[in-house]
């Protein structure tokens, strides 16, 4: 048991990377692990050298769970042997091999080697990894397992030797920083630099905010360039909720006498670039001591990725589709969805977006927009991420748009997912109601959207459509020292009736087409005003909506687009009483009793899970759809799995027991 415990404590220590390597004549994708395990190995770990020098070698190829059992048992116990036979198991290695390498560590309680890139040249895949141990290290001896999973039909393609070395001497050690800071007008025009002292960082940094200019100058200052160089560039990425830019690889190329910076755009598997905005700052940082006065170049290196698009147009291409993704269980049951009935008069648009351990997973899905132009149909499929990670087994998450035979003539298919930065990763959206305390400018007109960032501006709007005690109330809440790095974007509107609001908001995105000048950058609020057709209480009230934004990632100048449709629900699940006619018997995983499972009963838990609704007790029954009990965000991410056709609680869609 001891040892058991000892396994699930270093595990909890792991770092994991999804990367894509630069450095080769192919690119390819990869995910490295690195366990630390302070206990669970066998006294022939010490007979290896970190890259397999001995003659008892520390690295090996695995490809199927035997293999792993062969090499697990030589350097580990049963109980570590077992953990990791069970987390690689039969279904992983159908898509996956895995590099796997065992490396001594003298000292430290985390892991002080790294892998900096996976290369596919020369009739070899070639790790390189780095060793970085900090001046004062803990007297902690311990092991890393590192495991790199490559896809198996790049390992098909090229059945190499895999050789673990050391990064090369032209390579100097260095670190490197990503930063997301928002959109600034044409900052990303400026071209790269070199940064050997403040001055220079200041020159460089002078089209900047001022939070920026602070943040950059307090974070490397003089002390810092005494002992560092900085090679730093702008980049502009046209969408996307996070930054996907990822420095692969940095060296020194004496051919050319510059330093390279190899960069790509690590996008997530199965997509394109996707819906959101922003400018990136890259920062390489290296010891003076390794810098001889050279220029660096930066070198984009393509993205390849598995196109999983298909045109459908029988139920047996159905299954034959399916089968690549999923098991004879799972195949049957999502099969049935579509028969030769439907595939008469329909062809089915379907691709899969494989999702590993790790992957933040998709938590709705819009409506698709289709565009057929150029014997094109551009498919844009919005997804919104719950911020939740995928903790279980690597899925495929099947996504299919319908269109009727009769338009389709041997069309080609572009699939893009546009991902949208969702309120519900956190506790910015707020909305408060009130049945008094505003003045009658309130009624002048329904949308009063404002961008506050300054006390005084706060003071400004809440005294034109409420009353002081909500003005006082209000700048308590948002002080100087808020709006020192942030700002708020608010909207009053007048509900006609009800009790609590009957307003929700369900996007906010950042939207700019790339450098279109008759498209205008904007922000875009996607949101409904509910419409019950139960009794309310004929209640007039005003609800203030706030939506506070961090001044360093978002600009408080841009204009502001409100989409605001109206919906009509036929009950009121989120009464406590449950009094509301149910049109639908009660079924797990229907939380919105619309008789369907889809993304919104999902999203209708996460905003529970938050404190942003409250449901009543069949809502609450059928939300329990991993049956532990309680209410959580683990039961939104069942349903999300069920309704994009990965593994799910086979609970969901039954009779609800209450």
């Amino acid at each position: 048991m001891k040892k058991l415990i000892s396994i699930i404590l270093a595990l909890s220590t792991s770092m994991t990377l999804l990367c894509c390597n630069a450095f080769a004549d192919n690119t390819i994708n990869y995910n490295t692990v690195t366990d630390q395990l302070y206990s669970g190995f066998t006294d022939e770990i010490y007979k290896t050298t970190a890259f397999g020098g001995s003659s008892l070698k520390s690295d090996a190829v695995v490809t199927s769970t035997q293999q792993l059992n062969d090499y697990m048992s030589l350097f580990y116990d049963s109980d570590t042997t077992n953990s990791y036979v069970n987390k690689y198991n039969d279904a992983f290695f159908e898509n996956n091999v895995l590099f796997l390498n065992s490396l001594y560590q003298g000292g430290g309680t985390a892991p002080c080697y790294e892998v900096k890139d996976v290369a596919l040249s020369n009739s070899r895949y070639t790790v390189y990894g780095q060793w970085d141990y900090p001046e004062i290290v803990a007297d902690v001896l311990s092991v890393l397992l590192v495991q790199i999973s490559v896809p198996i039909n790049v390992y098909n393609a090229h059945p190499y030797e895999v050789v673990w070395t050391e990064k090369p001497d032209n390579k100097p050690y260095y670190t490197t920083e990503i930063k997301d800071i928002g959109y600034i007008p044409n900052v990303h025009n400026i071209p790269p630099a070199t940064i050997t002292n403040k001055s220079e960082l200041v020159n460089y940094l002078s089209s900047f905010n001022e939070y920026l200019q602070n943040e950059y100058t307090q974070k490397y200052d003089d002390n810092f360039f005494e002992n560092n160089v900085i090679f730093i560039n702008t980049f502009y990425q046209p969408h996307g909720a996070v930054p996907y830019l990822k420095i692969n690889i940095f060296y020194k190329d004496d051919t050319q006498n510059k330093y390279i910076a190899k960069y790509m755009w690590n996008l997530p598997k199965g997509t394109g670039l996707v819906t959101e905005c922003r400018d990136l700052l890259a920062l390489i940082i290296i010891d003076k001591d390794n810098y001889d006065g050279s220029e660096c170049k930066w070198n984009e290196v393509d993205y390849t990725y598995t196109d999983y698009s298909a045109v459908i147009s029988s139920q047996q291409d159905y299954r034959n589709y399916l089968s690549k993704f999923y098991s004879d269980e799972e195949l049957d049951r999502y099969a049935k969805e579509y028969n030769e009935n439907f595939f008469d008069d329909n062809v089915l648009l379907a691709n899969a977006v494989f999702y590993d351990t790790g992957d933040n997973v998709p938590m709705y899905s819009g409506e698709p927009e289709i565009d057929l132009s150029d014997n094109t149909y551009h498919i844009n499929l919005p997804l919104f991420f719950s911020g939740m990670m995928n903790n279980d087994e690597p899925y495929y998450a099947i996504y299919r748009v319908t269109i009727p035979k009769s338009d389709y003539s041997g069309q080609k298919l572009d699939w893009i997912f546009s991902e949208g930065l969702t309120l519900f990763r956190g506790e910015c959206v707020k909305i408060d109601q009130f049945f008094s305390e505003y003045t009658d400018e309130v009624f002048t007109k329904q949308d009063h959207c404002a961008v506050v960032t300054d006390i005084k501006q706060l003071k400004d709007y809440l005294s034109k459509y409420y009353n002081s005690e909500v003005v006082d109330r209000y700048c308590n809440k948002y002080n100087n020292e808020f709006f020192e790095n942030n700002f708020v974007i608010l909207n009053s509107f007048t509900q006609g009736a009800g009790l609590k609001p009957l307003f929700e908001i369900n996007s906010f995105d950042e939207i700019t087409p790339p450098d279109n000048s008759y498209f205008v950058k904007h922000y875009n609020v996607e949101g409904n005003m509910i419409n019950p057709d139960y009794p309310l209480p004929d209640v007039i009230s005003v609800l203030l909506v706030q939506i506070p934004l961090a001044k360093g990632a978002y600009n408080p100048n841009l204009p502001i687009n409100w989409n605001i449709s109206t919906v009509n629900v036929k009950t009121d699940p989120n009464s406590d009483t449950d009094t509301g006619k149910k049109d639908y018997p009660a079924v797990y995983g229907d939380i919105d009793n619309d008789g369907k499972v889809s993304m919104r009963d999902s999203l209708k838990i996460m905003r529970s899970c938050i404190g942003l609704e409250k449901l009543g007790n069949t809502a609450m029954a059928c939300a329990d759809v991993n049956g532990d009990g309680k209410v959580s965000a683990a039961d939104s991410l069942e349903i999300q799995r069920y309704c994009i056709h990965a593994k799910a609680n086979a609970k969901i869609g039954t009779d609800c027991i209450i």
